[in-house]
């Protein structure tokens, strides 16, 4: 049987991703960077919910999730600040915090899914079978629930670049297939936060 790596996550609108691209473009000038962004398979993101799932039960995992984001409204979220975490290789992995209520959106798409997740991807569960799939396997334990902190990665080891600060309406939720270093790179499902009131 078939299995996939995804990352359920929020697609912020098109003004702050062009910021994240540039700030990914202008350290990459510098070799700050780690990897591209950009709009077509290296989407910036902020990610809600991470594992393997069957592909036989994927139309179900799409209609989970559509249950739930019809229930909840768009949004408000602020980009706060940089900060990293150093890897396994020694090397620093920059991010922007994210600020606004998620942790909710979270819990209820980790708690529904958890019959259909996995945390135990190979290679070969892979977009590309490109990366090893440690990230994806720590995520419920490590990144999740309590330990939950949304962020967007911009696959930069140094940041020389100043952060405008900015706030914006979210409403785009996708289920992206995960590549190297949890990158999103292929859009399988998606759909919007609907509801006028929660």
């Amino acid at each position: 049987m078939s299995r996939i790596a995804i990352d359920i996550v929020v697609l912020p609108p098109e003004k702050v991703m062009d910021q994240i691209i540039k700030i990914n473009q202008s350290e990459a000038i510098k070799g700050n960077a780690k990897g591209e962004l950009n709009k077509n398979d290296f989407l910036p993101h902020i990610s809600l919910a991470m594992g393997i799932v069957d592909e036989s039960k994927f139309v179900q995992v799409t209609e989970i999730v559509t249950s739930i984001t019809k229930s909840i409204s768009p949004v408000k979220l602020e980009l706060i600040d940089y900060y990293f975490v150093v890897g396994e290789d020694g090397i620093k992995s920059y991010a922007i915090k994210v600020g606004g209520q998620l942790h909710y959106l979270h819990k209820q798409l980790m708690s529904s899914l958890k019959n259909y997740f996995t945390h135990d991807a190979t290679k070969e569960d892979m977009y590309n079978q490109e990366t090893e799939p440690n990230y994806v396997n720590t995520y419920k334990k490590n990144d999740s629930f309590k330990n939950y902190v949304p962020h967007i990665t911009i696959r930069c080891k140094e940041i020389n670049t100043v952060l405008i600060k900015q706030e914006f309406i979210a409403d785009r939720i996708a289920i992206c297939h995960i590549g190297k270093s949890t990158t999103c790179r292929k859009i399988l499902f998606e759909t919007k936060l609907k509801n006028k009131k929660r």
